[in-house]
């Protein structure tokens, strides 16, 4: 498996984070996007925003989303966020896969646990896209999801 930073730009990595993140999480564009597929309402709820991981992606590379807050954390730092406010759902880009001239991105919803919760979610979610480089811009096109 090829790693992204071998032959993706941080422009092009950039542009695809927003191109799944903002009809995700735009207040906007994002109500009939993917909600089935990641619970946006759990999302929403955490204290301060919606938390992303950095795990996978550079911070600067994520552009601000209109209307939504974000919280761009290292997982060590959620690990200490959940510990201290409770447990939240937070978002981690998990792949990052070039298949010859294509690209699957998987985007998916974890639970952040206090080191004392007792809770047993069995919620979280998880979608991948393939993209496609056209006419020098990343075209993306749902391939599966699911929601627990």
């Amino acid at each position: 498996m090829a790693k992204q930073s071998e032959s993706l730009s941080d422009g092009d990595k950039a542009q695809i984070i927003r191109q799944m993140l903002e009809p995700l999480l735009s207040p906007t564009k994002g109500e009939e996007a993917n909600q089935s597929i990641l619970d946006l309402e759990d999302l929403r709820r955490t204290k301060g925003g919606v938390v992303l991981s950095t795990k996978n992606i550079k911070p600067h590379l994520v552009l601000k989303i209109p209307g939504v807050k974000l919280l761009l954390r290292k997982p060590g730092a959620i690990q200490k966020k959940a510990d201290s406010e409770g447990d939240f759902l937070y978002l981690v880009f998990n792949r990052f896969e070039i298949k010859g001239s294509k690209l699957i991105v998987t985007l998916t919803s974890n639970w952040a646990k206090s080191r004392t919760s007792k809770e047993g979610y069995l919620s979280g979610g998880s979608m991948t896209y393939e993209f496609k480089k056209s006419s020098g811009k990343w075209v993306g096109t749902f391939l599966k999801g699911f929601i627990s």
